[in-house]
């Protein structure tokens, strides 16, 4: 498998924004715009950024390891709001803490909406147990060649030991493998 001309192929396609509706917001938008605001997918580049621009971030403000856990939120929330075309809105430090600011200001229940995505799109804390059981495909049934039953196939799809490499489900829906059976 040629994977630097997937991976290639892969950087053509653009990260996109996840648009999320803020109807309790509508005082901040013109008559007829779409109360949307944006959270940015990030490439794994920006996620280790972001987790390195929250302790600068706590240094910066002064702010102890007992009052982090009460920004945490806000912080991911300011640091992921972007345009419709996925550019993050503050690229400078003063804008993110301007940002942090206004956010951990804002209702719990808009807050909670916007970490939500920016958990979805980013795998800040993981994924759901619910949300994941129902995005993982099971693995296709073959006949095993000795004629003993059933046995799962040996694709990369298969879910391995818990917790090992080979239990890590591809992030797709329909999973398609080509399986060949003996007669």
């Amino acid at each position: 498998m040629d994977y630097l001309a997937k991976l290639r192929q892969n950087r053509e396609t653009a990260v996109r924004a996840n648009p999320v509706a803020v109807p309790e917001l509508q005082h901040l938008f013109k008559p007829g715009e779409p109360m949307l605001f944006y959270i940015a997918t990030l490439t794994a580049v920006e996620k280790d950024r972001m987790d390195d621009a929250y302790a600068l971030f706590l240094k910066r403000n002064e702010i102890s390891d007992k009052d982090s856990r009460d920004l945490y939120r806000s912080f991911v929330v300011a640091y992921c709001l972007c345009d419709d075309k996925n550019e993050r809105s503050a690229t400078d430090d003063h804008t993110l803490d301007q940002l942090v600011s206004y956010v951990a200001e804002t209702g719990n229940k808009i807050i909670g909406r916007l970490f939500t995505v920016c958990n979805g799109a980013n795998r800040i804390y993981g994924i759901d147990e619910e949300l994941k059981k129902s995005t993982v495909a099971g693995a296709p049934q073959v006949k095993s060649e000795d004629g003993s039953g059933e046995q799962h196939s040996t694709s990369a799809s298969r879910r391995g030991t818990r917790g090992s490499a080979a239990s890590v489900q591809p992030n797709t829906q329909n999973s398609e493998t080509s399986v060949s059976s003996s007669s």
